[in-house]
């Protein structure tokens, strides 16, 4: 997502700060449209709210775009191609994926995520933040390695 957003972005010349920031939102409005995956979520509608916002391309889509120096039209386009694409080709994140990101094992990452054995808590959050950076579904076929 970020390499096309970068594409969309005007390449030639540096990108201010705050034409990052709005990159940022646009990638993020993204993943969330696409049903980017975290623990124990279950925001249905704000994953539909977020693809609405791209399918609209309303005044304040336009204006985040404008900002993040994107054409509006081209970005919706290539955001909701991103959303179908990521929508019908689901990817399976394991435990062991986590525990790679994390740098524990895959023991520590089952047991932080379950809740279960003597983990720091400092451990238990490193490897939340790592599953849902690397978006890691407890419901699906996780193995530990």
């Amino acid at each position: 997502m970020s390499y096309a957003l970068d594409q969309s972005a005007t390449v030639s010349r540096a990108i201010s700060p705050e034409q990052r920031l709005f990159l940022g939102v646009v990638a993020n409005a993204a993943i969330e449209a696409a049903g980017g995956r975290r623990i124990g979520d279950t925001h249905r509608t704000i994953q539909q709210s977020a693809r609405a916002w791209f399918a609209n391309g309303g005044d304040d889509f336009a204006m985040v775009c404008t900002l993040a120096g994107l054409e509006p039209r081209t970005t919706r386009d290539c955001v909701l191609a991103y959303v179908d694409h990521v929508q019908n080709n689901p990817c399976t994140v394991t435990m062991a994926d986590v525990a790679k990101h994390a740098g524990v094992s895959g023991i520590t990452v089952a047991r932080a995520l379950k809740g279960t054995g003597r983990i720091a808590p400092a451990t238990t959050a490193r490897v939340i933040q790592a599953a849902q950076a690397i978006g890691y579904s407890m419901g699906g076929t996780a193995s530990v390695h």
